[in-house]
């Protein structure tokens, strides 16, 4: 989870620090977090077998994985190609839906809250 928080921030920082040499350290940092993403739903899909695609959030994982390898070897691929700029603004628009990972967070945290006022509110009757 905190993989994914930091890939939230360093999708942010991509979209607002585009000068200088950050393009080449962010293509570095998207191929970095392609292959964790890329890793761990191997590692799932070798612990869980089938049981890994009866879950909505591996499914979200799976999809979310491919796109990000798709995208860096679609870049890398393309270095230098001007017409492969169309295809690479489709990747950056799908790029978007790794943010839906952040959202599992905030049902964790939510369920964390539930717990803690739990605990909170059982000590106060002792």
């Amino acid at each position: 989870s905190a993989i994914v928080v930091v890939n939230t921030i360093q999708i942010g920082l991509a979209v607002d620090v585009v000068h200088g040499h950050w393009v080449s350290v962010w293509s570095g940092v998207d191929i970095v977090f392609a292959i964790l993403f890329g890793l761990e739903m191997l590692v799932k899909i070798f612990a869980l077998r089938c049981e890994y695609f009866k879950e909505a959030c591996n499914l979200l994982d799976f999809f979310l994985a491919w796109l990000a390898i798709i995208e860096v070897t679609v870049v890398a691929v393309s270095r230098g190609d001007a017409g492969m700029a169309g295809k690479l603004t489709i990747l950056r628009i799908l790029r978007l839906f790794r943010l839906l990972r952040i959202l599992r967070l905030f049902h964790m945290f939510k369920e964390l809250v539930i717990l803690m006022e739990v605990m909170v509110d059982s000590l106060r009757t002792l």
